[in-house]
């Protein structure tokens, strides 16, 4: 049977091109802990010996294993004088589990290519200067922009202290996210809606705002394909009184109504209380997340939570969904953003096509 890591694929004989080619493998291990290795990174390790793959690892999620002691482990006595490619460098601390890099140095790794350094100020630099100080060989920055882009919520959130924001709304094909009577459902089609569904399974979160809560009843939840966890559900509610209605949507765990301090309505359990009056503080709230170790967020609307995050600058990309669909007189998703001029330049990130939709990911340009 065809080896899945090495996809058929001759291997390069270019030492550069072969790093490169072992660290896209990694990358592909990594992808493995997608929806449950967070707040930790996704990583992947391979162990190499004389051109050949001797073993692998990725990491899992909280608790288990790093990508690189699963590897190793696997490796046996076939580690000693081989090289160690990984997606992010050793960790130095000692967590839930043992710290990585020793574990490297005791299992006589010749050499270890990593593909960027961890933000993390307990590790940022120290593993590589621990695993030179032993004895290793160390090369670094080998796919460098494809391993950041992999951990895009982990190193936001390591680096800008808080939760990486992303944006998300389906139109139809003359700019509309509703209709003129409101309805919504269903803008999008079934494949779409479904693709959507995987995109929440990688969040750690997912907010709308109380009128789209009120309107919609949704679950936010990723239910048409398997996730290995229910995200955080966020709804922006305000200081208005909240009446319980959609009892369904706080059936699962980690499910919240977020009220100013002001808030003099009902109280919930599930209610969350934040600084500020009259309207949800967007930078209380995030930073309420960012010590909660939510690593990302989906916001899924509607209008006016979506003009408050731009006007707020607190976003990383935005999420297009264009239907076939012609709406005519309906809303707009940033009706009551207010400019001179173009005030926010994106570019285009990834586009998804499907039967009747296109799916289009932009990012801003000032980030990488």
């Amino acid at each position: 049977m065809e080896n899945p890591l090495l996809h058929g694929s001759p291997l390069p004989s270019d030492s550069e091109e072969e790093d490169k080619f072992w660290m896209q493998k990694a990358l592909q291990l990594a992808k493995l802990g997608e929806g449950r290795a967070s707040p930790h990174p996704l990583v992947g390790a391979v162990v190499v010996k004389n051109k050949r793959l001797i073993s692998i690892g990725y990491h899992a999620g909280p608790g288990t294993k790093h990508a690189e002691r699963m590897a190793l482990e696997l490796a046996g006595k076939y580690a000693e004088g081989a090289d160690l490619y990984i997606n992010l460098e050793p960790c130095i601390h000692r967590g839930r589990t043992p710290p990585c890099a020793p574990f490297v140095v005791s299992k006589k790794i010749k050499k270890v290519i990593i593909g960027i350094k961890d933000p993390d100020k307990r590790v940022n630099g120290k593993g590589i200067e621990y695993l030179r100080k032993n004895g290793v060989e160390v090369k670094l920055g080998v796919l460098e922009k494809e391993c950041y882009e992999l951990n895009k919520f982990y190193f936001t959130y390591k680096i800008k202290k808080r939760p990486f924001i992303a944006l998300k709304f389906a139109m139809t094909i003359d700019g509309k996210i509703s209709f003129e009577n409101k309805n919504s459902k269903w803008i999008s089609s079934e494949e779409q809606r479904e693709f959507v569904h995987y995109i929440r399974g990688n969040f750690d979160a997912i907010a709308v705002g109380k009128n789209t809560f009120l309107k919609d009843n949704p679950l936010l939840t990723p239910r048409k394909v398997f996730s290995f966890r229910t995200p955080y559900r966020f709804i922006l509610w305000g200081n208005k009184d909240f009446e319980l209605k959609n009892s369904k949507f706080f059936k699962e765990k980690n499910a919240f109504i977020c009220v100013s301090e002001d808030y003099k309505g009902k109280k919930y359990k599930f209610l969350l209380k934040l600084k500020g009056k009259d309207k949800i503080n967007l930078k209380n709230f995030i930073q309420k997340l960012y010590e909660m170790e939510i690593t990302s967020i989906l916001i899924e609307g509607g209008a006016k939570i979506l003009t408050s995050f731009v006007k707020d600058n607190l976003f990383d990309e935005i999420h297009t969904s264009y239907s076939g669909k012609i709406a005519g007189k309906g809303l707009s998703p940033f009706d009551n953003l207010q400019m001179k001029g173009i005030i926010k330049d994106l570019e285009i990130k990834e586009i998804y096509r499907f039967k009747n939709d296109v799916y289009i990911i932009w990012k801003r340009k000032d980030e990488n």
